[in-house]
């Protein structure tokens, strides 16, 4: 089973779900039963194929052959909802995980997490973020990214700056992900002023990477807003460096 079970693995990184489902056919004819780990592969190259139907239906058949899903399959099961833009079916898995007893980390929190961000569902996601910590777990750079991004999708520039800060403080480095978001929730916030100090800050280097198209693009859409010359100047003249 071991050695069918890191084939299967192998085709969840190159996203081979009909060559996983043919591995794991075959794995049946051999009289070899699937254990956990082989569904949780299984699973996961379903979440990475975006299949989500072919998800459930391997979950759901491995708990009538009396297996049970762990913390890994649950986290796979949600990303895979989140991926599939289905945030109901991933909360009702997550709470389920708290009626059996099932402790989530952090990996399920960040699927979760994000499923909210992707539903522009921000009070949920920072529901989650506090909760996440009252399960003493830490937020990692994921975490906050997706978080911030909820906020910018809710329009609320406050609670992503205060993340942004909480981030720096965890000694956690923003990314340019995080600046993107970040900068334009600020920018639909109409805190213009704190969005050209992130700006200032992501092109001196201050973040992990160099400012990208979208960074610049909503600099530039809060610039044109509020037609501050001076402003509008520094951006042109780092687009300008870009080419």
């Amino acid at each position: 089973a071991t050695t069918y079970n890191s084939a299967i693995s192998a085709c969840e990184s190159s996203k081979r779900l009909e060559k996983a489902l043919e591995l794991f056919a075959e794995m049946r004819r051999c009289w070899l039963e699937p254990t956990v780990i082989t569904y949780n592969a299984m699973i996961s190259v379903c979440e990475k194929t975006k299949q989500l139907k072919e998800a459930f239906k391997l979950f759901k058949q491995m708990q009538i052959h009396g297996l049970q899903p762990n913390v890994i399959t649950y986290s796979a099961m949600i990303s895979a909802c989140e991926k599939s833009k289905r945030p109901k079916k991933a909360e009702h898995l997550f709470l389920e995980m708290h009626a059996r007893g099932i402790e989530r980390n952090v990996i399920t929190y960040n699927s979760m997490i994000s499923a909210f961000e992707k539903a522009e569902q921000p009070s949920k996601a920072l529901e989650l973020f506090g909760q996440m910590q009252h399960e003493s777990l830490q937020p990692n750079a994921i975490t906050y990214n997706s978080t911030i991004s909820a906020c910018e999708k809710g329009k609320h520039p406050e609670r992503a700056l205060e993340l942004f800060k909480r981030m720096q403080q965890a000694n956690l480095k923003p990314d340019v992900v995080t600046y993107n978001a970040t900068i334009s929730a600020c920018e639909k916030g109409f805190q213009w002023e704190m969005a050209i100090e992130l700006f200032r800050a992501s092109a001196d280097g201050e973040g992990l990477t160099s400012p990208d198209v979208i960074t610049y693009n909503a600099t530039i859409s809060l610039r044109v807003r509020t037609a501050v010359d001076q402003g509008t100047g520094i951006v042109c003249a780092n687009v300008s460096g870009m080419h």
